[in-house]
This record gives C-alpha cells, structure tokens and sequence, in this order.
C-alpha cells in the first residue's frame, strides 16, 4: 500500500506525517520510504524498487522501520516509527574559470558538458541495511550514458548550457552547474609510493573552438585523495582552462547541503 506525504528536514528533529495511518487490529505495521515521489518502479514479490534517474534530482532512500499503535517507552511516552533518509547519489557542483581573458576567447563559449554514468538505482529491499556500509544493498544498472549537467542558479533542473552558450569567465570561478550522478567507489592515489591513478568519473566537454575528454580525480584536500564509495557525498570540482587543449580540474570534499521540503513515498508492507 503506497501513499505520498510531506516532510520537511529543516531542523533535524522529529516530523510528523501530513497523513495519519492507522494499524489494523494493533498489528505491527513496516514502512519504507523513496524520494521523490514518483518514478519508482516495484518487483511483483515487493522486494525490489528501482529509479531511473537523469543528474537533474536528488534520490533517497529510508530502509524499513516498524512500528504499533500505542507504542510507549519505560517512561509512558508514545514511540513513533524514525524513517532516516540516506542520499544514494554524488553531488558534483562544477565550477568554471579561464586563466585569462585570451584563453576565454581561443576556447571560445561552452556548447555542452556531460558526464558518464549509469542511470538507474536499484534497492535491495529483502536484505537488512547497513549504515556502515550504505551501498551494502543499493546497485547501480541501467545503461552508462552521458548524462548532462544542469544549470545552478534560476534555471536549475535545466541542462547546461541549454540553447544559449555560457562564455567562460576569467576574473573569478563561477559555479555554474552541478550533477547528481551514480556513486563509485574511490582509490586513494599516493604519488609517494604509486604511480598508477585511478579516475572516478570522466567529463566531456565541448567548447565553439575545442572539444576535450577530461578525467576527474576526486580529494578530499589539495594534498589528499578521496577513497571509498562516493554515495551521499558532495564534491566540488573546478575546472581551470588553459590555453591548448589542456583544462586542470581541482576537487575537493565538502559537507552535503541541506535541502528544505521533501516530497516521500512511504510504503506499508
């Protein structure tokens, strides 16, 4: 039984659903929860959900909770069910500078950018979620496709750079466009003692003048490479444009950025 409700993840405490749900005899009732609401598809046997996604929005996943009516604790209060939603994408925000005004002007305005990934997220529903290990029952299908970059300012969730060419700046970075793509798992690059590194995702990006593949490395800091899986983590990449074919990408780690209202599905199985 599927219905769709509001909750808001402002302040980090408990929210009530907009709508009451009543157990069926004082039976014990399991929920699940999606974002966003619609998308979502579902195996016959109910132990299997998936999404196809396209870099646009974000998704989230609440593993199973129980609950009953008139549940209290030692002191008398009532206990409610806690759905915790877990981002299961990467968040790469992107942004643009050249090294100077004549180096905007040889790779002359920027056509399109887009970023291989796949496409659909799969949730296990039968197997117990580990938030020690958060992509532990969550795979990624679908076909790798170049998935575009979006807009990030007024015209989010539309492609970058749309039907109009965004000129690269050169006085100072401006983030100009994010993804939510599908996460990877990370190989942390020692140039101590290695010599081998290992790009997570790769971007193509075609300028009027220039076109170039363009492999990113993700840090958590200037001097420190990121590892492990990228689920739910947020980067911030640079991308520096030099004169020839040459762009340097500069990424770093940072704090997920907390969103206001959320749309949910929640499920009683």
């Amino acid at each position: 039984v599927a219905m769709h409700t509001t909750a808001t993840f402002q302040n980090r405490g408990p929210q009530l659903l907009s709508d009451i749900i009543y157990s069926k005899s004082g039976n014990v009732l399991y929920f699940v929860a999606f974002s966003p609401q619609t998308g979502w598809g579902c195996s016959d046997d109910g132990k299997k959900c998936w999404h196809t996604f396209d870099g646009s929005q974000d998704i989230m996943f609440a593993h199973q909770v129980n609950g009953k009516y008139g549940n209290k604790d030692a002191s008398g209060n009532l206990v409610w069910p806690v759905l915790r939603f877990h981002h299961i994408l990467t968040w790469l925000r992107f942004e643009i500078i050249a090294e100077n005004d004549e180096v905007s002007r040889t790779w002359g305005k920027l056509l399109d950018i887009s970023i291989s990934s796949r496409n659909q997220a799969e949730i296990d529903l039968s197997t117990a979620y580990d938030e020690t290990v958060p992509d532990g029952n969550i795979t990624f299908t679908g076909d790798v496709i170049d998935m575009p970059l979006y807009h990030n300012d007024k015209n989010n969730d539309t492609p970058f750079p749309g039907s109009k060419a965004y000129e690269i700046p050169y006085d100072q970075a401006h983030e100009a466009a994010y993804v939510l793509c599908a996460p990877v798992t990370a190989y942390e690059y020692n140039p101590e003692n290695s010599t081998e590194r290992f790009e997570e995702y790769v971007l193509a990006i075609k300028a009027e003048n220039r076109e170039q593949t363009v492999p990113i490395d993700l840090k958590i800091s200037d001097t420190q490479y990121f590892s492990g899986t990228t689920m739910g983590k947020q980067f911030t990449i640079r991308l520096i444009f030099k004169m020839g074919d040459n762009i340097t990408v500069a990424a770093r780690l940072e704090d997920w950025k907390t969103g206001g209202v959320i749309e949910g599905t929640f499920d009683e199985i």
